[in-house]
């Protein structure tokens, strides 16, 4: 399962508090909006970053942030019930 960080362009004010805490997620750009440091529109929260993350969309004053689940497709999974 891949989890990804979703910011609401619209309800985002540039306060600063994702970018503090998820510096490895999010930069801040030249007006301070976060800036994906991946350039993905909604980039991908690594496993180990997944507290984090989850603490800065519960931090967000503007409760701009949330986390998105998505599975991986059919064609990307491994089979762990195969043997060798």
């Amino acid at each position: 399962m891949t989890t990804r960080l979703v910011i609401d362009w619209v309800a985002c004010e540039a306060r600063g508090v994702c970018t503090e805490l998820i510096p490895e997620i999010v930069t801040a750009d030249p007006w301070g909006y976060p800036l994906p440091v991946t350039g993905e529109r909604d980039p991908v929260v690594p496993r180990a970053l997944i507290e984090h993350a989850r603490t800065a969309v519960k931090e967000c004053p503007r409760m701009a942030l949330r986390l998105s689940h998505e599975r991986e497709p059919a064609s990307m999974r491994v089979d762990r019930t195969a043997e060798d």
